[in-house]
């Protein structure tokens, strides 16, 4: 009788952990963090265990991707976009979504803030957002660096061009956060709607969606511009139209239909061209009586947000200006005949 007792107990101990093996993470799942506290945030780690370098503070409500089962209490994860592999305490880590405890900054340098897919300047610019400008801190690191979201748009920022600055260590005012995130069905990517922007998203990649003068579709047209491109929407939408300005730069009309607002990420069909020129500059505007922001080297690489008849909105070095298009390696996808004005 007692060898069938102790198989019995040993049957039921294994049918009680089936459950919790069916329940434990494992690689592809999605975490959140967890803090207890809400105004803590929790280490990404170089490696499994509490004294190895934190390669940022994570805010509550921040999703991370398992690449591995989790071991020794730790989990081997990866933060949505191109943030770095690293390890965060199991302990701190749910399974449930958790309502974001995301610090919101607004962009407070006059020439905006670059965002890049890493946090270094030599990385790939992939946006710039203009001063003003609304978006939601996920991480901050001690090296000057934020890891920021905003309108499809993950990467980091340099906090000196942000308002208010995070401090690295333990901050006490949690006030200015995002809470009650209304969409939860799509917290995974971790895409908080922010009105004050928007983004270009035309349907066909190689379409570029028309600023035009006035809201009506027979207005003359100032440029034409890429999907992902950034705009900052100036008033409500009206019959279908709502006015734009892009860095501060060009201000004008866009179809509303082909702005994305919502969080949902767009890709960008900006095309990098190449300075072919050896006497090429940057003008504050597309016209050469205005002034000139700096000049460029042959072979600089540059990227374009839209074309403006002979002249091209560009991306370069952390700000947006304008150059001739024949000073570019190449005029695909970018002429077009402005109409002649009445």
């Amino acid at each position: 009788m007692k060898p069938f007792l102790s198989i019995l107990a040993l049957l039921l101990c294994l049918l009680l952990a089936v459950p919790a093996l069916a329940d434990a993470p494992g690689a592809g799942d999605t975490l959140y963090v967890a803090n207890p506290d809400p105004a803590d945030r929790l280490n990404l780690r170089a490696a499994p265990r509490p004294d190895a370098v934190s390669l940022g503070k994570y805010y509550n409500g921040t999703p991370v991707y398992l690449l591995e089962a989790p071991s020794e209490g730790y989990a081997h994860v990866r933060i949505q976009g191109d943030s770095p592999e690293g390890y965060m305490d199991l302990s701190f880590l749910s399974a449930e979504y958790v309502e974001p405890a995301f610090p919101i900054l607004t962009v407070a340098a006059s020439s905006g803030a670059a965002v890049y897919r890493q946090p270094s300047a030599s990385s790939e610019q992939v946006a710039l957002f203009p001063k003003g400008s609304s978006v939601c801190a996920l991480c901050v690191r001690d090296d000057g660096w934020v890891q920021i979201t905003a309108i499809g748009y993950t990467g980091y920022v340099r906090s000196d061009r942000m308002t208010p600055q995070l401090s690295y260590h333990r901050e006490t005012d949690s006030s200015a956060v995002i809470h009650n995130a209304s969409d939860q069905s799509a917290a995974y990517t971790v895409q908080v709607s922010l009105p004050s922007l928007a983004v270009v998203s035309n349907p066909d990649p190689q379409d570029r969606l028309n600023l035009r003068e006035a809201p009506d579709a027979s207005a003359p047209i100032l440029g034409k511009y890429f999907s992902g491109t950034i705009v900052s929407l100036l008033g409500p939408v009206e019959d279908g139209w709502v006015k734009v300005c892009i860095s501060g730069a060009a201000t004008g009309y866009m179809q509303s239909r082909f702005l994305e607002c919502g969080g949902q990420s767009v890709r960008s069909a900006m095309p990098d061209k190449t300075v072919a020129v050896s006497d090429a500059r940057l003008y504050a505007a597309p016209s050469k009586s205005s002034s000139v922001v700096s000049p460029l080297s042959r072979g600089a690489q540059l990227r374009v947000m839209g074309a403006w008849g002979d002249w091209c909105h560009v991306l370069y070095d952390g700000q947006t200006d304008f150059v001739l298009t024949s000073a570019l390696d190449s005029d695909e996808g970018l002429t077009f005949v402005l109409p002649a004005r009445k």
